[in-house]
């Protein structure tokens, strides 16, 4: 491989790079947003009223928002990578009938249902966020051995 390929093995590095940076932010931030869900789903077993099904509805609302922009950037990364798997159907599982029976009922056991759901898109998305942090540093190794052998040949 020539100086000019490898450049460009760089470069293609450097993007796969800043799009998994992109993943695990997004990752990130559903993490956060899922963390408020499952605490107000706890409020909820305990108090059990509208108010608090509806924000927990809404921060899962949000949560899966950043699953969505994660899921967009990541198809990118798989791209430039063809390596990593990201679970098709990560998502907080709540239909609208669920939902409307979670915020309308008040039930303990639709309310546990639905924290039961929160806890395992967390696992999800707290795997994927592993993934994508462990491809995105071997991707830099990568781009550092690449970067010495250019200025190597550069040198001559």
């Amino acid at each position: 491989m020539d100086s000019q390929d490898k450049r460009k093995n760089i470069q293609e590095l450097e993007d796969a790079i800043e799009l998994g940076r992109r993943v695990y932010y997004c990752l990130k931030r559903a993490e956060e947003k899922l963390d408020k869900a499952s605490d107000w789903g706890l409020i909820d077993l305990v108090t059990a009223n509208f108010i608090t099904s509806s924000i927990k509805h809404y921060r899962i609302r949000e949560a899966n928002e950043e699953i969505e922009k994660a899921r967009y950037y990541l198809k990118g990364f798989h791209r430039e990578l063809e390596q990593i798997v990201f679970p098709k159907d990560i998502s907080v599982k709540v239909g609208q009938l669920t939902r409307l029976a979670d915020v309308c009922l008040a039930s303990r056991t639709m309310d546990l249902f639905v924290q039961d759901r929160i806890n395992d898109t967390c696992e999800e998305v707290e795997k994927t966020k592993k993934q994508v942090r462990r491809v995105v540093l071997e991707l830099k190794k990568f781009k550092e051995l690449e970067e010495k052998e250019v200025a190597v040949v550069d040198a001559r």
